[in-house]
């Protein structure tokens, strides 16, 4: 393309875009008699209003935006023009070889194509940013700025505890740590493992122990299977058969070791004497081999020497614990209930129907009753309102199932003080030839005392 048909198709569109403004100036101006004449006559007898000045569009008024974009078309063409006949090393008003009379500037080269310029406005374009799509992007990569900053910031409100009470959690034993130590209602036990060896605590309410009310464990460093439970337990029963059991002297006091079917290590070790309660379950493979369940093998002996230091304080007690007695189950109906999530002001109530031959239909509503135990006789709390009532819902256990309720007495005997306490709970068994009522316990233990 030469320069004189550049220079017409600039023109071209300089002309387009100044009759176009033109045109949208004339179309936006209002027509002041016709306008000024339709407001006087609509609002002349509106005191409050008084004379009112109408534009009258012989078209829909333009958004502005309309002329800004006209002139980025015009600039972006230019431009792109121009840089185009750069990288070509021309500019308009030479030949190739030429010299150029009005600037008197020397190039050479082949002349430049439509093609070449159209590619060129092209580019151009492409790099034109929309001003609100630019602040709409710096807008978002500013809120993900924040987002991942806010994410490296602890919570509002956390707290940093020692790791020794990150309950549930494995920590390797430093030289640091001293004694481990695992809190609840029944004592503080704790345990003086090596360096090389990792623990856990576990929580009265925690779902790691197979057994137990809270207590720790302990395995070697790099075994990801397989450990040592420590617990404290209300009460402890083993069946017979297959086992063969010793008595020792273990962590200052007598401890018996069972161990089933000939095993070359132990199952479990009983504290007896002022450690009574306690007992280490052994969940690993004493058998000879490598594998990570097969560890406590060859390390027999440092296990005993861990468990010798095993210590427990009745005088540090905290938090609060289920305790398991017949009366929490009634055999009849084939239901038992549990407590968990005990806490002061209410716990979670747990029922499950483990007969299925049941005909009935076992339910059960809102209301119970709570009694603490003073010498051996139990005594109903006393209530702290006078006007109360519970609502009359009812709530199915399903064969083979459980069903589960969130309960708080808070509101109706305040919180409960250290001690022994019972809750009771009605259940009716729904028959065809009429219902039959049911009460059971679930016993448990606020520490404190």
């Amino acid at each position: 393309m030469s320069a004189e048909k550049l220079y017409e198709a600039i023109g071209e569109i300089n002309e387009r875009y100044i009759e176009e403004s033109e045109s949208l100036k004339a179309d936006e101006e209002p027509d002041g008699a016709e306008g000024l004449s339709k407001g006087q006559g609509d609002k002349a007898d509106d005191p409050v209003a008084g004379p009112q000045l109408h534009t009258t569009k012989k078209s829909p008024k333009r958004n502005p935006w309309y002329r800004a974009l006209a002139m980025a078309a015009c600039l972006v063409l230019v431009v792109g023009s121009a840089y185009a006949l750069k990288r070509a090393g021309l500019f308009p008003g030479n030949q190739p070889g030429g010299t150029s009379q009005e600037g008197g500037i020397v190039t050479t080269g082949d002349a430049i194509s439509e093609e070449e310029i159209e590619e060129a406005v092209e580019e151009s374009m492409a790099a034109e940013v929309d001003p609100e799509e630019t602040a709409a992007e710096e807008s978002m990569e500013i809120e993900e700025s924040a987002t991942t900053a806010n994410s490296e910031l602890p919570e509002t409100g956390a707290e940093t505890e020692d790791k020794s009470v990150d309950k549930g959690i494995w920590h390797k034993v430093t030289s640091s740590d001293g004694r481990i130590k695992a809190g609840g209602p029944y004592g503080e036990i704790s345990i003086n493992p090596p360096e090389g060896w990792e623990y856990r605590i576990i929580s009265s309410d925690g779902e790691s122990l197979s057994t137990g009310l809270y207590g720790l464990q302990l395995r070697p460093e790099g075994v990801e299977e397989r450990q040592i439970s420590l617990y404290y337990t209300g009460s402890f029963g083993v069946c017979g058969t297959g086992l063969k059991q010793e008595k020792i002297t273990l962590a200052g006091d007598e401890a018996t070791i069972g161990t089933y079917d000939e095993n070359p290590g132990w199952d479990y070790i009983h504290f007896e004497g002022k450690n009574e309660g306690v007992v280490a379950g052994a969940e690993v493979d004493w058998q000879e081999g490598t594998d990570d369940t097969l560890w406590a093998a060859d390390r027999k002996d440092e296990i005993m020497e861990i468990m010798d230091t095993m210590r427990i304080d009745r005088n540090k007690t905290e938090g609060a614990a289920y305790i398991f007695t017949q009366a929490a189950e009634v055999p009849d109906i084939g239901v038992y209930m549990e407590l968990s999530h005990i806490t002061p002001s209410g716990a979670t109530v747990t029922f499950t129907q483990y007969d299925e031959s049941n005909k009935g239909e076992l339910i059960y509503g809102q209301e119970f009753v709570i009694e603490k135990k003073k010498g051996g006789t139990w005594e109903k709390v006393p209530y702290i309102i006078d006007n109360w009532g519970f609502t009359e819902e009812g709530y199915t256990i399903p064969p083979g199932g459980t069903s589960v309720m969130e309960t708080n007495w808070e509101w109706l005997y305040g919180k409960l003080s250290p001690g022994t306490y019972r809750i009771s709970k009605t259940i009716l068994d729904h028959l065809d030839n009429g219902n039959e009522k049911y009460t059971i316990y679930g016993q448990f233990l606020i520490a404190g005392e």
